[in-house]
């Protein structure tokens, strides 16, 4: 498939994807907007799916997950941030890194729409993350590294446009990487090493223009490297270490002129390493080991 003609398909693709952000994720989404300007029913509901009442020591929900007092209302609290432009405030941090979070990733957590940073690493947060979060159009920071999560990566998360970071690294997530994540723009770093992630690296990786890091070290990813990385002209970070992939190294990561690091060790690859890897002069890593 010649890259203009898969150009074309992955332009249906990221169309058919906004398409679901608006119809099937959205399908709650107008009752979760509705909940979330009456009461912060989103924290509500992340207080009731976690073990976070800790951190809410000077604020508390009703028994049917309302409140009368908004978060936002809360003297300096460093887990949370909110927009002040607004009457009530509307939350656009949510830092809960490293504080033994249990749980679950609520659906609600889809009705702070105006969230910009969402960050649970390092906790003990189970179950799968939910579809929901695809109705985050504003979010450009996502972390949920370091925990136990489980499942696949959900579809919606091409809904995403802003989104710069996504870490996803060490939990147990299982099945193919979404091809949705075309419809990502801006993403520019994608760290999803130590998961159990099956299936081919899509093609749809090469219309990732700005993505700098790609991380799936240790995961069970099969088949070819997709000849589409060659589009991804930011790229200086490509970590492939330890999966189950076959083929070769095309000669034409040798046009990636910004890579300083290439890990395709623990492979099933064949072939000779490709004589343009010479002209990569900020490589400094370059590591095939372990490979057929």
């Amino acid at each position: 498939m010649t890259l203009s003609l898969f150009l074309v398909l992955d332009a249906f693709l990221i169309w058919s994807t906004l398409v679901r952000c608006q119809v099937t994720v959205s399908a709650s989404s107008e009752s979760l907007r509705l909940l979330s300007l009456l009461n912060p029913a989103p924290i509500c509901g992340f207080i009731a799916a976690t073990n976070v009442e800790s951190l809410f020591a000077e604020w508390s929900c009703n028994a049917d997950g309302t409140t009368s007092t908004s978060p936002c209302a809360l003297p300096s609290w460093p887990a949370l941030a909110c927009n002040e432009q607004t009457v009530s405030g509307s939350i656009v941090e949510l830092k809960l890194s490293q504080v033994e979070l249990t749980g679950t990733l609520p659906e609600s957590l889809g009705s702070l729409s105006v969230l910009i940073t969402l960050d649970v690493s390092s906790n003990k947060l189970s179950g799968s993350l939910p579809e929901s979060l695809g109705l985050l159009s504003e979010l450009v920071y996502l972390d949920a590294s370091d925990n136990k999560l489980t499942g696949r990566m959900p579809v919606s998360l091409g809904c995403l446009t802003l989104l710069d970071t996504l870490d996803l690294y060490v939990n147990k997530l299982t099945g193919p990487l979404p091809a949705t994540i075309s419809s990502m723009p801006v993403l520019r770093s994608m760290r999803l090493q130590f998961n159990e992630i099956t299936g081919t690296l899509p093609e749809a990786l090469g219309c990732l223009s700005l993505l700098a890091s790609l991380d799936v070290n240790s995961n069970k990813l099969s088949g070819s490297i997709p000849p589409t990385v060659r589009a991804l002209s930011q790229l200086s970070y490509l970590d492939l270490l330890d999966n189950l992939l076959t083929g070769s190294l095309s000669p034409s990561i040798g046009s990636l002129s910004r890579l300083v690091l290439i890990d395709v060790a623990g492979n099933k690859l064949t072939g000779p390493i490709p004589d343009t890897l010479c002209s990569l002069s900020l490589l400094n890593t370059l590591d095939v080991s372990n490979n057929r």
